[in-house]
């Protein structure tokens, strides 16, 4: 029997029913019977269903689908509809929500089609799929990458950029959330992990934002550094919903970075993410186009739409002509590159350094209608830029110019054959005991006295001096065209500025300062040779105690040929070039020869005698001074052995430098030196300078004991131009004080000199010493010393240096008498 609806409430619903409904007989597989909203639905009038069956509405691709499903049970299982293309009348296609359900059974079998239209659904979720594949395409192209988990549910979302940013490959990725979370942080290097682990449990539990950089290990063994976001969204109730990670891989940007950095310098800046925004220019219309974020926020607009003019407004007033300039040159000429950089005033207190590219698109024509382009954001690499330029050539801790910026400055200055060019005078400045300071105040403490100083020493030179700071505790200025004659004045002048003390932490320090000064072209006509020797004259300063000092030619120690004779002098002691000269002491009370100190003198075979002022600092400075004291001792030894079968008693005082008293073998070598010829500690006096005891004045003091208690008499010589250090003069065991030359040739025209020799003498005899006076070179300076007391002279006045083999001539010459002939004569008296 044939099923049709036609009777009552049943008719009533399917003819008013909103959803089209159509019944078509399994057997014909057309159409029996539709409503209105069939008719509307696919454009058939009612006389024209009867013609119309289900492969006239499923599209083709769902014919066999249809088919089988026809030919099974004749409808749907229970489920949700299918989604399938139907053809309307007119050829148009719409998605519809299909049902089929069977009316009947037996022979005459009918199904009713269910339809509903879900065209904008359906294009919807095709829209949606089409969007996620561009969103990860850009992703992949940009480089960032995200990762979703919904926290309630369980489910996750991971793009194909995050996995690629943490080396996974997404079928790896466990299904349940603990099990990926802990993925993702196996994915970090161990160094970052238990940090990564703490951001993101954070994140997850207390809603905790992080924005941070994570070091990942890939499954390869290869190490990445990515930038990764983390937030907590929530539900309008406040509860968690979903944790949202987002990556970028800074791998390539960060090793970019730190070659820029071990290349420079205290760098040390680095651009995070690049950012690029598009425009166009209108020439038509003279209006500038852009949708971009980044242009808008960089010149300070929100419009789509703006004239050029304002665009040029947002322009850095100096950098407009350049812009306007390479634009120009564009429009008149289409097919050049247009490439600038240019600073923008967007808002009052804020500007950024773009870099910006374009081409010129002209019309059919060839006259030039647009210019479309990118501006990209290039602060942080211009500011890092210079920043590294402030790091190369600015002393961080004084802002002054740094040693690199000063030999720039005397590069220039120093040009003698440019027209400009005019004498300049180059004064270094040495900060004495500097180090002390530092070590007591500490390097931040320290730092501030630094300041302190270049603010007094720019202060006292004035605005006409270029000053820097060298390095250390070592300042330089320049004074150039008529200022350059006046560098000592400016010497002084800096001087006083340095009589008032500094006070830093709380504690007043007095600042000492050593000067020297080397003159363009009178010293020198490159900077290379004018810092050598403005160097060698603060040295000079230093090393002879006084404040200022000029170089000098004659007290350069360090000329290239004087360093050549290095190379000579071993062979020199070989060869029997080194000679021992001697120059006598005399007690003032008896007038008696006591003494005589072992001079070093070298006769060399082309350059005739050679003064020890000229290679024995250079000498000092080398291991090669080892060898000259051990030359000098056994000289000296050998001497005395020869003098005694003359029968001349007395000692030879012998020089130790600084680096010869911290040797470990002194004491044996002399021990094994004196017995070999048979003599005696009375043999030998040693003569210590006072700056042994700078670097280690423990060791010092020990080995000045020792040597003591071995029976040799002990100098401190040039006494009043080293360390002077009281307390250590009173720890010293030591017999005798040399008075410096330089005080003693000093104190018949300056009290102060005389000061100071007349109180050594009284502090000596106090502490149970006597006094040598080195530099006595007249009576008048005999008969002072006399009336001051000292006990025994030295210098021109006694005898000038000569052969030690030559001394018991001198002695027979010069009617002179040892202390051991007087003692005899007394005795035989």
């Amino acid at each position: 029997m044939e099923y049709r609806v036609e009777a009552g409430l049943y008719r009533t619903a399917f003819a008013r029913a909103t959803m089209p409904l159509m019944v078509f007989d399994l057997d014909t597989g057309f159409c029996v019977q539709a409503n209105s909203a069939a008719d509307q639905a696919y454009g058939y009038r009612a006389n024209e269903w009867n013609a119309v069956s289900l492969f006239h509405i499923y599209d083709a691709e769902w014919h066999p689908a249809l088919k089988e499903e026809l030919r099974g049970s004749g409808a749907a299982q229970p489920g949700p509809p299918d989604i399938v293309k139907h053809w309307r009348r007119d050829g148009s296609i719409f998605w519809a929500a299909a049902s089929l359900t069977l009316l009947g059974e037996g022979q005459r079998r009918q199904v009713m089609l269910c339809v509903q239209d879900v065209t904008p659904q359906q294009e919807m979720l095709v829209e949606l799929s089409v969007i996620r594949e561009h969103c990860w395409l850009a992703q992949e192209l940009s480089g960032a990458g995200h990762c979703v988990f919904e926290l309630k549910r369980g489910r996750q979302t991971w793009s194909r950029q995050q996995c690629r940013n943490f080396g996974l490959q997404p079928g790896t990725i466990p299904n349940d959330l603990d099990g990926a979370i802990k993925v993702l942080i196996g994915c970090v290097h161990e160094l970052d992990r238990e940090r990564a682990a703490a951001a993101i449990h954070a994140c997850i539990d207390d809603g905790v934002l992080f924005d941070t950089e994570w070091m990942l290990r890939w499954p390869d063994g290869s190490e990445r550094i990515v930038r990764v976001e983390g937030s907590r969204k929530d539900n309008a109730d406040g509860t968690p919903y979903a944790f949202v990670c987002a990556s970028f891989d800074l791998t390539d940007k960060r090793r970019t970075e730190e070659n820029l950095r071990l290349a420079r310098a205290d760098l040390s800046l680095a651009q995070r993410i690049a950012r690029v925004g598009t425009w166009v220019v209108d020439f038509t219309t003279g209006t500038a186009i852009t949708t971009s974020e980044e242009m808008h926020k960089v010149f300070g607009f929100s419009e789509s739409e703006v004239p050029l003019a304002f665009l040029n407004s947002r322009i850095h007033p100096d950098d407009l002509p350049v812009v306007e300039t390479a634009r120009s040159y564009c429009l008149a000429h289409p097919g050049t590159g247009y490439s600038v950089q240019f600073r923008v005033l967007p808002r009052p207190g804020e500007m950024y350094y773009v870099e910006s590219q374009a081409e010129v698109q002209t019309d059919a024509s060839g006259r030039a209608v647009r210019m479309v382009g990118y501006t990209r954001d290039i602060t942080e690499a211009k500011l890092a830029e210079q920043q590294i330029q402030r790091l190369a050539y600015q002393d961080e801790v004084t802002g002054l110019p740094n040693r690199v910026a000063l030999r720039r400055h005397l590069e220039r200055a120093t040009l003698i054959d440019s027209p400009g060019f005019a004498p300049l005078a180059l004064i270094l400045i040495d900060v004495a005991r500097f180090r002390d300071i530092g070590l007591t105040l500490g390097h931040n403490n320290a730092d501030v006295l630094l300041k302190d100083v270049s603010v007094r020493i720019a202060g006292a030179i004035g605005a006409s001096a270029y000053v820097a700071r060298i390095g250390g505790s070592q300042f330089a200025a320049v004074l150039s065209h008529e200022h350059a004659y006046e560098s000592k004045d400016c010497a002084r002048t800096m001087l006083r500025a340095f009589e008032a003390p500094f006070q830093v932490a709380g504690i007043q320090y007095d600042i000492n300062v050593h000067i020297g000064i080397a003159l363009c072209p009178g010293d020198a006509s490159d900077p290379v040779d004018l810092m050598r020797k403005a160097d060698v004259a603060v040295f000079q300063a230093r090393r002879i105690g006084t404040d200022i000092l000029g170089y000098a030619a004659a007290d350069d120690p360090y000329k290239s040929d004087r360093l050549a004779l290095l190379g000579e002098f071993r062979k020199a002691i070989q060869d029997g070039q080194i000679e021992l000269y001697c120059q006598p002491k005399v007690e003032m009370r008896t007038n008696a020869v006591i003494g005589a100190e072992a001079l070093v003198r070298w006769r060399h075979p082309r350059l005739g005698m050679i003064s020890p002022s000229l290679f024995v600092p250079l000498v000092e400075d080398t291991e090669l001074i080892h060898v000259l004291t051990r030359h000098m001792l056994q000289a000296s030894v050998r001497q005395c052995f020869n003098w005694q079968r003359e029968g001349v008693y007395i000692p030879m005082a012998v020089n130790i430098s600084p680096r010869n008293l911290l040797s470990h073998d002194l004491v044996p070598n002399l021990e094994t030196l004196l017995h070999t010829w048979g003599g005696s500690p009375d043999w030998l006096g040693l003569e210590i300078t006072e700056s042994s005891l700078i670097t280690d004045p423990d060791e010092s003091i020990a080995k000045i004991a020792a040597l003591s208690r071995m029976g040799f008499r002990l100098f401190i010589d040039d006494f009043g131009t080293g360390y002077s250090s009281l307390g250590y003069l009173t720890r010293m065991p030591v017999d005798v004080i040399k008075v410096d030359h330089g005080f003693t040739m000093r104190m018949l025209e300056d009290t102060r000199s005389a000061a100071i020799v007349k109180s050594t003498i009284e502090l000596a005899h106090n502490l149970g010493m006597s006094v040598v006076a080195e530099g006595t070179s007249t009576k008048e300076i005999w008969d002072v010393l006399t009336e001051y007391g000292c006990d025994e002279a030295q210098g021109y006045y006694v005898a000038e240096p000569f052969p030690a083999a030559e001394f018991g001539a001198w002695l027979k010459v010069t009617g002179r008498c040892t202390r051991a002939h007087l003692l005899a004569q007394s005795a035989a008296g």
